[in-house]
């Protein structure tokens, strides 16, 4: 794993991997794109025709197909639907050290959104998308970690009229950590979110000092 990417995102449900006769396919099912790329890319020998994407709705597709379009329309076969944006943290200096979200169209109802922070990192601002709840007061937003600890809530400020902007201004340990938002009725989210609200964070990496 490459350790300059330091947030992931969660599965909060495990892969099902069925039979032929149940499912119609002998490959890998996965949630989402970002699940079906990452399994091809730890499984070099993997088909990607082999590999299936479920979508929300109830229908799904396959990686190799999916690649093939983007290919035809002359697009980079990882962007679209992609949910995670990364760049490369540098201790000191902001960065977006987290994306979960997308261009494609939204609607509300988002739900809590799992990261894991591999390692500790200063967050200096957080971000949450209420498209449909455009120029609606701002609540909060708070995050949850692993062992049950609560951090927040913090009172959220409204920025072009659907952008929710926190200060933290805290430090994180390593672990997984939950998103919550006070307004998830209009907290936006789609299918290349996995239905989890879109949200964003902006901080660096907190260096380790050797003991």
């Amino acid at each position: 794993m490459n350790p300059s990417r330091f947030f992931r995102v969660l599965q909060i449900s495990s892969v099902l991997v069925l039979t032929l006769a149940m499912t119609g396919c002998t490959g890998k099912i996965t949630k989402n794109r970002v699940e079906a790329e990452k399994y091809a890319k730890e499984n070099p020998g993997a088909n990607p025709y082999d590999i299936r994407i479920d979508n929300p709705d109830g229908s799904y597709d396959f990686l190799g197909e999916i690649q093939d379009k983007e290919k035809a329309n002359g697009k980079s076969p990882v962007k679209e639907g992609e949910v995670m944006k990364y760049e490369e943290p540098v201790a000191g200096t902001p960065v977006e050290l987290l994306k979960v979200g997308n261009d494609n169209k939204v609607t509300g109802g988002g739900t809590p959104t799992p990261v894991l922070l591999e390692k500790a990192a200063h967050i200096s601002e957080w971000w949450t998308y209420h498209w449909t709840g455009k120029d609606k007061a701002p609540g909060t937003i708070s995050l949850k970690s692993g062992d049950g600890k609560t951090y927040g809530p913090w009172q959220a400020t409204l920025v072009n009229g659907v952008y929710w902007k926190t200060e933290p201004g805290i430090t994180l340990p390593a672990g997984s950590y939950t998103v919550i938002d006070s307004d998830p009725e209009t907290w936006s989210q789609n299918a290349g979110t996995s239905g989890h609200g879109s949200t964003w964070a902006i901080g660096w990496v907190v260096e380790e000092k050797n003991p």
